[in-house]
């Protein structure tokens, strides 16, 4: 062996043997992450089902609320009030404005090419989308009529009531992330 080949085998094996310790701790990676991908799969399987059964739940007890603050508006949120507030959390309505949408089927180009057909190329923006804050209060003011705006592709979409439902947790204690450990009633009130 010669003398000069030394520290090129010197350098060789010092690169082995660090590139074998990487390729250990690359495998024990992999591993580690196939068995936490492993584990997590699992613990989404266990909770699918009931965390699935309680948004539906939460979904319906939403809707009945709803129906139910709709039906007896004039009585719990009277003309002066936007909404009711209680121990439990607020509900009210709030108005949405008028507004002009684009019809999903439709593209932006299109619109405008039927907005210029129609006569209404002001309400067209720069950017060669259709100026629908224009169209809204055009037809507001009565400029122009709803029906101008279907063959363009757009609608025009009343302003209308949009539910909002604020509830606050029934112990302020699971807000923050803590389980309790005792109702309010066994400890007279005091956690």
């Amino acid at each position: 062996m010669n003398a000069a080949d030394q520290p090129l085998r010197i350098a060789r094996a010092v690169v082995a043997r660090k590139l074998r310790l990487i390729a250990r701790a690359q495998t024990e990676l992999e591993l580690l992450q196939a068995e936490f991908d492993d584990q997590l799969q699992q613990l989404k399987a266990r909770y699918e089902r009931p965390i699935t059964s309680v948004e539906g739940r939460l979904q319906r007890m939403r809707a009945g609320l709803e129906r139910y603050c709709r039906q007896n508006r004039r009585i719990l949120i009277p003309h002066d009030r936007k909404s009711l507030e209680t121990a439990f959390g607020q509900v009210g309505f709030r108005r949405l404005p008028h507004r002009v949408l684009v019809k999903d089927e439709m593209r932006p180009e299109e619109v405008c090419r039927r907005m210029r057909q129609a006569q209404l190329g002001e309400f067209i923006r720069i950017t060669e989308r259709p100026d629908r804050s224009g169209l809204r209060r055009a037809v507001m003011e009565g400029r122009i009529t709803k029906d101008q705006l279907d063959p363009c592709g757009l609608q025009f979409v009343e302003g209308q009531d949009s539910f909002q439902c604020v509830p606050r947790p029934a112990w302020p204690e699971c807000a923050a992330g803590r389980e309790r450990t005792e109702s309010p009633a066994r400890t007279g009130g005091a956690v």
